[in-house]
């Protein structure tokens, strides 16, 4: 006698199948994403690499290194600048991590900082210079966000829990 809720075996493939075909989607296109991410990263840290090398920008690379200091042109600058912009943007996207944009570009992002004029002189001087612009104070506002996170991440550990304990001692 054959009832209508009885299960067959065939019954049951279908659905087993299909659920292990999901998950077996779902690991290979996690994978393909993976790759994807790995070559994204190496092609935007093998442009900007080829960017600063250029010849056209040798200048740039000597201010960036404090061989000639003050001898640069501001839109150069202003350029480099831009692409650290990008990256806090595809940073902000989730496109790349905090901690491969620190292993990849905090050298350059420090030296930027530490050039003489620094990249914060140039960005307070634009702000400035560009009061035609409705928006300046977020004028690089990308670059400081960076440096400001790189900053924080190259604390060492023990410094971090000083200063927790030293607020936690200033509230009492």
């Amino acid at each position: 006698m054959n009832c209508f809720w009885e299960i067959k075996f065939v019954d049951l493939l279908l659905p087993a199948l299909t659920a292990i075909g999901l998950v077996f989607a779902y690991l290979q296109l996690s994978d393909i994403w993976k790759h994807k991410r790995i070559e994204f990263t190496y092609q935007l840290y093998r442009d900007f690499f080829n960017y600063l090398n250029t010849t056209e920008n040798k200048d740039l690379r000597n201010w960036l290194y404090g061989k000639e200091a003050n001898q640069i042109d501001k839109d150069k600058i202003g350029d480099l600048l831009e692409q650290f912009e990008a990256i806090w943007s595809l940073q902000n996207k989730n496109l790349i991590e905090k901690d491969v944009v620190y292993d990849l570009f905090a050298f350059y992002i420090l030296k930027a900082a530490e050039a003489k004029p620094s990249a914060i002189e140039y960005i307070k001087e634009v702000r400035i210079e560009e009061v035609d612009l409705i928006i300046t104070d977020d004028l690089f506002i990308g670059y400081e966000t960076l440096l400001n996170q790189i900053k924080e991440h190259h604390i060492p550990k023990n410094t971090k829990q000083k200063k927790k304990q030293k607020k936690k001692k200033s509230k009492h």
